[in-house]
């Protein structure tokens, strides 16, 4: 069995919420445009990896904490 990593829209969405953060304040921390943060939490896109540690450390959380796991059964 391994085990596959994705972006999940909701834990950003909570954590940005946690911080106390609207999505206009977190874009502007990033640099990027309110329609790019929105996009991210509608699961429209992701953000691109280079960018992950920035987002974790202005929300306080470990970039481990965007991602959720599922479990993807190989067959032999």
């Amino acid at each position: 069995m391994s085990t596959i990593s994705r972006f999940s829209r909701e834990k950003l969405r909570r954590a940005r919420l946690s911080a106390g953060l609207s999505q206009r304040q977190l874009a502007y921390c990033l640099d990027v445009s309110s329609s790019s943060v929105l996009r991210w939490e509608q699961g429209t896109c992701s953000p691109i990896a280079d960018r992950l540690p920035q987002i974790a450390e202005i929300l306080g959380i470990e970039i481990k904490d965007l991602f959720e796991e599922a479990s993807d059964e190989v067959q032999d």
